[in-house]
C-alpha cells in the first residue's frame, strides 16, 4: 500500500526550495514596514543582500531612513 502523506523531511525540503522565491514578492509597502524596525548595519547588509526587490525597496525608502550609528 502506498503512503498517501509526505514525511516531514520531504515536506521540509520541498518547502526549503520553494520558499525563498515567494519572498522577493513581498508588497513594496511591506517591505518598507520591516526597513524602519532595521536597528543596525548588520541588519540593513542582510535586507538589501536577500534579492534585487529588496534592495530596490530599500533605495525607495533610504531618504526616509535615519542614519544608523556604527556598530563598531
Amino acid at each position: 500500500m502506498e503512503s498517501t502523506y509526505m514525511d516531514t523531511t520531504t515536506m521540509s525540503m520541498l518547502l526549503a526550495m520553494a520558499g525563498p522565491q515567494g519572498w522577493a514578492e513581498l508588497p513594496t509597502g511591506i517591505l518598507h514596514s520591516i526597513i524602519h524596525l532595521l536597528s543596525c548595519t548588520r541588519d540593513v547588509l542582510a535586507f538589501i543582500s536577500t534579492c534585487p526587490s529588496w534592495r530596490a525597496a530599500f533605495m525607495e525608502a533610504k531618504p526616509s531612513f535615519c542614519k544608523l550609528p556604527s556598530p563598531y
